[in-house]
């Protein structure tokens, strides 16, 4: 149903794929589960003109499908963040220089929200957004409120996670069936010297309008591990949990590790958890959480070339590390949902059929997807788009696969809807 209502709104905007088999061993695609040689993705054109590479987040609401994005602007501030749905013209939301994630759900309401870098500089030099910021889509337009501007709002006892101005980097979204809205965070304190990052802290602002929570999720004051590098969240059972990598050295170290942790039902959070050691992971690990399965998390590990799978019937007790990608160079930019009969679906970028390749093989590299049936990950790889992506994200629309991404020039904004 949703292929067929973003087919019809954007008629004569969208682009078919040729679905050609292409040989490469691990990383060998086929046209898609039917194997028929016909196009199973809707390739549709959101915005022309969104140039950089930097993250993106899809949502999916019944029919709806929201994408928030960044694009370079030109001029100052540097970059707008932007918000578009299929068959709508793109929306300014933000303009922003820092851009350090972003995270996207609909409210109770149906209305658009996104978590991101936003506020003002507070003095500093390089971060001239440094706060917490929630940007909602109302009658009148886009609004944006702060929700957290220094780390002394919530007070731990100790220094180094107390004092700060620099909050809200790569933020974590998630909305319960209640309407509760939940947004997890970095804090990085001065945001200058190693030791802010490596004591870095992971904050939680929850609730509603006018009545929002502060609290702590992981504290770093009392280690140098630099918590929260690119971080990412699920609701299971209603309860929070979260997946991030560390980053401890500055805002631009290469994201390593897997660690995670959850609320339990008695409100605690557990104790921070490494799950992997990884020498880089690009876009960091990516959670989801199925009533069925449990927990997964996909992730990339940059210094081996390999894609892996991580899975939690409780979050407590994880199996293996399962090698989704090794061969080939490929496994960019995983991204993670779970099929309604709880098999984990990831979409990916492939670079090239030849290992540790440096320059990406235009006739070879492709947007991907793999999904697992039956407890066992196929060979093969469904081709989404052959022109290749850049920061691909997944959400499932039923069994139905949406893709939100850049193309490899990384300019133009497409979404991918399974037929």
């Amino acid at each position: 149903m949703v292929a067929g209502l973003m087919a019809a709104s954007l008629a004569g905007c969208s682009e078919g794929s040729e679905g050609t088999p292409q040989d490469g061993g691990t990383g060998t695609h086929d046209a898609g589960p039917a194997d028929s040689g016909a196009p199973q993705f809707e390739l549709l054109v959101l915005d022309e003109s969104a140039p950089g590479e930097y993250p993106i987040a899809v949502a999916v609401a019944g029919d709806r499908v929201g994408v928030a994005y960044f694009a370079d602007t030109g001029g100052s501030p540097a970059r707008q963040l932007r918000y578009v749905e299929p068959g709508s013209a793109p929306e300014a939301v933000a303009d922003v220089d820092n851009v350090f994630g972003v995270s996207l759900a609909f409210d109770a309401e149906g209305a658009p929200l996104i978590a991101h870098l936003g506020g003002g500089s507070d003095e500093s030099l390089y971060w001239k957004q440094s706060d917490l910021a929630l940007s909602r889509r109302g009658a009148s337009g886009w609004a944006t409120e702060v929700l957290a501007r220094e780390s002394g709002e919530v007070q731990t006892g100790i220094e180094t996670s107390d004092i700060g101005k620099v909050v809200g980097v790569n933020p974590a979204l998630l909305v319960d069936e209640a309407g509760e809205i939940f947004v997890a965070h970095r804090d990085i304190h001065g945001g200058q010297f190693p030791t802010d990052y490596q004591h870095s802290d992971i904050e939680v602002v929850e609730g509603r309008p006018g009545a929002w929570r502060r609290s702590m999720a992981v504290v770093g004051g009392d280690s140098e591990y630099g918590h929260g590098g690119v971080m990412s969240g699920a609701l299971a059972d209603g309860l929070p949990a979260l997946a991030w990598s560390a980053q401890p050295g500055s805002a631009m170290d290469n994201p390593q590790d897997v660690w995670f942790a959850r609320r339990d039902a008695s409100g605690e959070w557990t104790e921070p958890k490494l799950l992997k050691v990884t020498g880089g992971t690009r876009a960091g690990p990516v959670l989801a959480w199925s009533s069925v399965t449990g927990y997964g998390i996909a992730v990339e590990d940059r210094s081996k070339g390999i894609l892996s799978y991580l899975e939690s019937a409780n979050g407590t007790s994880w199996l293996p590390a399962e090698p989704i990608v090794g061969a080939g160079t490929g496994g960019w930019y995983p991204s993670l949902a779970f099929a309604p009969e709880g098999e984990p679906v990831i979409a990916y970028y492939v670079c090239s059929n030849a290992s540790a390749a440096t320059v990406c093989n235009p006739s070879e590299d492709a947007l991907v997807l793999k999904r697992r049936r039956g407890g066992v990950w196929p060979a093969r790889e469904e081709v989404v788009d052959p022109e290749g992506a850049s920061w691909p994200r997944l959400a499932l629309a039923g069994s139905k696969a949406v893709v939100a991404y850049k193309d490899p020039e990384r300019t133009v904004l497409k979404v991918a809807v399974e037929k």
